[in-house]
């Protein structure tokens, strides 16, 4: 993607906390990058089919950059390319674009305290590139907890969408062992209007720990949204690095 290509290349010169990623899902955990760091989430390359539609992601980008003690800052957006000799222009597009403050009001399990992990997300949806041109909001509670067989984090939201509707989003996510280097994940996933349709998604994949710092993931998506069957394939890693010097 030309437009995030000098983003993508600004990041990767900066990029840890440990890598418990929280790619490849849609919903996230109830945890921050640290102060002074950067996290990136990268979707290199994936494949999604709407209905007819097949696109090409290249790339998806979530950046969290640790602002204070307990707080970051998280940029994202997803560029679509459309594939088919028949598609017509433009095709390509920028969605999923949005800007956000998340903050720990409680430390548990995750930040290797007792009982749960509890975040609040609050933050803007930015206008998109050949899709939805609006600004929306939302505001989003993560409830996460760890145990010996399995971490669960529990997201719940609602939204206004850059059309101007009340959505509800959430989602569960249930991880395999922590102390497994390659984990099995699942998600389910929904959204929509709290008097409209709604979109309900799955996800199984794995996530692959490197290292402290570096962390694969791989999963496969399916569901029904915007009243069409929707499969994706996703494929991504998630690093970070110190970009101040801590006081």
């Amino acid at each position: 993607m030309i437009r995030a290509g000098p983003l993508i290349a600004a990041l990767a010169l900066c990029a840890s906390r440990p890598a418990f990623a929280y790619r490849p899902f849609d919903g996230t955990d109830a945890a921050v990058a640290e102060r002074a760091q950067l996290e990136i989430e990268l979707e290199p390359v994936g494949l999604l089919r709407e209905g007819p539609d097949r696109f090409l992601v290249v790339p998806a980008l979530i950046a969290n950059v640790g602002i204070a003690e307990r707080l970051e800052i998280v940029l994202e957006g997803r560029h679509h390319f459309l594939l088919g000799a028949a598609a017509r222009p433009p095709r390509t597009r920028f969605v999923d674009t949005g800007l956000s403050l998340k903050g720990v009001v409680r430390q548990g399990e995750l930040q290797e305290r007792s009982g749960p992990s509890v975040a609040i997300e609050v933050g803007a949806l930015l206008p998109t590139l050949n899709d939805e041109a609006g600004v929306g909001a939302q505001a989003a509670v993560i409830v996460s907890r760890r145990f010996s067989q399995a971490t669960i984090h529990l997201n719940g939201g609602v939204a206004f969408s850059r059309s101007h509707e009340l959505e509800l989003v959430g989602s569960v996510i249930v991880e395999g062992p922590p102390r497994w280097v390659v984990r099995p994940v699942l998600e389910l996933f929904s959204e929509g209007q709290v008097a409209g349709p709604f979109a309900l998604t799955g996800l199984v994949g794995v996530i692959w720990r490197s290292s402290e710092s570096l962390a694969f993931d791989a999963g496969l998506r399916a569901g029904r949204a915007a009243g069409q069957t929707l499969f994706e394939g996703r494929l991504g890693l998630t690093f970070a690095v110190d970009v101040l010097a801590r006081g």
